[in-house]
């Protein structure tokens, strides 16, 4: 018994507002800073992009980000980025999650985020910087293919997803 494939449904993109929209959420919790930006998914070449610009920013201790807000400005415990929030068959969101140090306030946070963002559209990256990153999505890339499982998933989340194996 086999079900046929349906239709594709179209990009419900939850806004196509420009601009971005700010929100301040008060809970009995420890204070996050999240940054998101929609972006589209593959097939779409700027995914690529994306997967380099999480890399440069967030990957490592050496990332832009954990340098400059962890370690040389001490206002953060934690930093990461997610490329497809939250998930990859539809446009999504590029995602910055900072966890700053007891007593930071968000503007700090978002004055280092903002420069380092800045930074990434006005300077070029430098020659070292884009080989670090490379190596890190190489070693990504052949880690997460390393056992069969991760291949056959690789292989069918591409296919099913995309319609394509090929896109891995």
């Amino acid at each position: 018994s086999f079900i046929p494939k349906g239709e594709k449904g179209q990009d419900p993109l939850a806004s196509k507002r420009r601009g971005g929209l700010s929100k301040k959420i008060m809970v009995d919790a420890e204070p996050t800073w999240v940054t998101a930006y929609h972006k589209p998914t593959l097939p779409h070449q700027d995914e690529y992009v994306f997967d380099m610009i999480l890399s440069l920013l967030c990957r490592g201790s050496s990332s832009r980000l954990e340098d400059r807000i962890i370690f040389r400005e001490k206002i953060a415990k934690s930093v990461s980025c997610a490329s497809s929030y939250p998930g990859i068959r539809l446009s999504n969101l590029f995602f910055i999650w900072v966890e700053p140090i007891n007593g930071v306030k968000g503007l700090q946070i978002e004055r280092s985020l903002n420069h380092e963002l800045r930074r990434l559209q006005q300077e070029p990256v430098t020659e070292e910087e884009l080989q670090r990153v490379r190596r890190q999505e190489a070693a990504h890339f052949v880690y997460a293919l390393e056992s069969n499982m991760g291949l056959a998933q690789g292989l069918a989340l591409y296919e099913t997803v995309f319609d394509d194996w090929e896109l891995i």
